[in-house]
């Protein structure tokens, strides 16, 4: 069964009964992890976890007892669109240095888009695998700092850009 794909500017159909929403920005290293509890109005669980970690989290919770919502980049057309910036020492370097050193940055900015994809591919597919509710949202949204995750939500734990990305997530589903 494939699950819908939806943006994050369109209103979810949401099962209220259902009192957990897991946001889940996958990584290669760390994905974020927030679970936002709706009987108690806030954030119950905010970590960067590995892979197999996730498995573990995952695992832990029964079919129909979570709605997860789980960051799919590689919805996006464009993956290949990020400026790069040159290093000073590379300041007065001739054009063959500077164009192999872009080549070379956007190469590696591809090969981690396509990691990142991979992750959030197989995530996918163990939550389905697993009967659980999964909805795949298409990034659309900007990024929130600290800042911004604090004045929306209230939660002022520790963060990093992949677990406030899942707290953005379980938030707008919440």
């Amino acid at each position: 069964m494939k699950t819908p794909i939806l943006k994050t500017n369109q209103l979810p159909i949401l099962n209220l009964r259902i009192d957990l929403v897991i946001g889940i920005d996958p990584d290669i290293d760390k994905s974020g992890w927030a679970v936002w509890s709706r009987s108690q109005n806030r954030f119950i669980e905010v970590l960067p976890l590995p892979f197999w970690k996730f498995i573990d989290k995952a695992t832990a919770y029964a079919p129909g007892s979570a709605l997860f919502v789980l960051d799919a980049g590689w919805l996006n057309e464009k993956v290949n669109y990020h400026a790069i910036k040159l290093p000073l020492h590379l300041k007065n370097a001739s054009e063959a240095v500077k164009a192999k050193y872009v080549a070379a940055v956007r190469e590696k900015v591809a090969r981690d888009v396509g990691l990142n994809a991979g992750v959030g591919l197989s995530m996918l597919n163990f939550l389905q695998a697993n009967h659980h509710e999964v909805r795949p949202i298409k990034p659309t949204m900007h990024k929130w700092d600290a800042e911004m995750i604090a004045r929306q939500t209230g939660y002022k734990g520790q963060s990093n850009p992949e677990t406030r990305d899942a707290m953005r997530l379980a938030w707008c589903y919440r």
